[in-house]
């Protein structure tokens, strides 16, 4: 708690805490993808639930009668293209739910369908009731260089970037 009262006291001198003494950010709303972003300071990337090993979330805390919400836009822009463009094979990935990302790097990679295949690795995970971690590693943690690749891919593609700066990216010809 000591860090936290010594981080708001700092967020003090810089202006970004209120009166009440607690941390705020402003919203903007960007104008080139339409996203909605955080600033002064960037209050969205925080570590995720499973690798915030230093309990970084544990310090927000909604005020009193207030409750915080945590959106993930679920690879929302992915989801509106495979609607708009009826995109076959992208309508039945997120229909049968799970990671985009991970369908899509399975389908680049021979090594990974086989692992998928062989059962070494698991495309998504859902637990059951007293089950705290998966028998086998996600495709995700797994093969996480790979992972981002695809989904570097899936975002190029839906941004529009063109063959030579996808090239430029990877470093391949």
């Amino acid at each position: 708690m000591c860090s936290i009262i010594a981080a708001v006291s700092l967020c003090q001198g810089h202006n970004i805490s209120g009166k009440d003494l607690r941390v705020h950010c402003s919203l903007n709303i960007n104008t080139e993808t339409g996203r909605l972003s955080a600033r002064r300071p960037n209050l969205q990337n925080q570590p995720a639930l499973e690798k915030d090993r230093y309990k970084i979330r544990q310090a927000f805390i909604a005020a009193p009668r207030n409750s915080l919400i945590v959106a993930d836009y679920g690879q929302l822009e992915l989801r509106i293209l495979a609607h708009l463009a009826d995109c076959k094979s992208m309508l039945e990935a997120f229909e049968a739910g799970g990671d985009f990302h991970s369908r899509t790097a399975m389908n680049m990679y021979p090594h990974i369908r086989e692992a998928v295949e062989k059962k070494e690795v698991l495309l998504e995970w859902h637990p059951q009731p007293g089950e705290d971690k998966p028998p086998v590693p996600l495709l995700k943690d797994a093969f996480a260089s790979e992972r981002r690749k695809a989904k570097m891919l899936n975002f190029s593609i839906a941004y529009g970037k063109t063959p030579m700066g996808l090239s430029k990216d990877w470093k391949v010809p």
